[in-house]
């Protein structure tokens, strides 16, 4: 089949491409080398979009969550642009490995195993492994939540300076979840100096009432926290010792993901994250 030619691929006889859309896949394909969020005009010079065009256009992907600002109003993939991805197969060797490690953990105490990542002030999760217990707490693929009321995020943030925290954090209103969300930046520091004394993270009933959480890090080849390994129970299910036991053995399986040598360009990449499919 004869086509005109567009990058590497052939568009076939008499299925010419949409502008618009064509501009909007490679808005998505250029972002997704960045591993930061990009401003407008950077983004416009980038792909040759002039500003008040590139604008409609990424309003528009921000409307259906294929690219989202953060609190600088720079721009970075969003959470349905993962959703999507991640339907893509033949899933990696070492995404499954990862998925393997996650099955286990749910196969040993019954409930939900998450695997999520950071993006600015909020928590994406990329994987998610269902456990079979009657009553279980669960989490959709490609949701975001926010970091501080959130076990994975506050695992993740206990892996930075306090200093990043802060900056991360300024300007941004901490909405009350529940009685035991945490209000303040202040409270936060608190609570992620006691994260980073006993090695892991809780979510007690912080952002939804009946639900705890337990998140260990999962570092990079540099050492960085790039991801959080996380089992969510229904609430009060625990005893404080049996939530230090849970916490060793999730730290025992994130050093086992670590040793897979997996860099943060990796943990970004949509190929990396189609391990969801469960």
């Amino acid at each position: 089949m004869t086509g005109r030619n567009n990058g590497n691929k052939k568009t076939p006889r008499g299925a010419l491409p949409l502008t618009s859309l064509s501009k909007g896949l490679t808005i998505l394909l250029k972002l997704k080398d960045f591993t930061q969020p990009v401003g407008l005009s950077e983004m416009s010079r980038l792909v040759g979009i002039k500003k008040p065009t590139l604008y409609r256009l990424l309003a528009t992907l921000e409307l259906f969550q294929f690219v989202e600002k953060d609190e600088a109003q720079k721009y970075r993939i969003g959470a349905n642009a993962f959703v999507v991805g991640s339907c893509f197969q033949p899933i990696p060797k070492r995404a499954e490995h990862i998925r393997r490690i996650m099955t286990d953990l749910a196969a040993d105490y019954g409930h939900t195993i998450t695997l999520s990542v950071l993006r600015g002030v909020t928590v994406l999760y990329i994987a998610r492994v269902d456990g079979k217990a009657r009553i279980r707490v669960t989490v959709n693929i490609g949701s975001v939540r926010v970091a501080y009321s959130s076990s994975s995020g506050k695992a993740i943030l206990a892996g930075l300076p306090d200093e990043e925290i802060l900056r991360r954090y300024r300007g941004v209103r901490f909405k009350r979840q529940t009685e035991k969300t945490h209000v303040s930046v202040e409270k936060l520091l608190a609570d992620i100096r006691l994260v980073r004394s006993r090695g892991y993270a809780v979510n007690d009933e912080e952002s939804n009432p009946g639900v705890f959480a337990i998140a260990v890090p999962v570092h990079d080849r540099g050492g960085r926290p790039a991801m959080a390994l996380s089992c969510i129970f229904p609430a009060r299910l625990l005893r404080s010792e049996e939530r230090a036991k849970v916490a060793r053995r999730l730290q025992k399986a994130a050093r086992e993901i670590e040793s897979l040598g997996i860099d943060d360009q990796e943990f970004s990449n949509l190929e990396l994250k189609s391990v969801i499919a469960s």
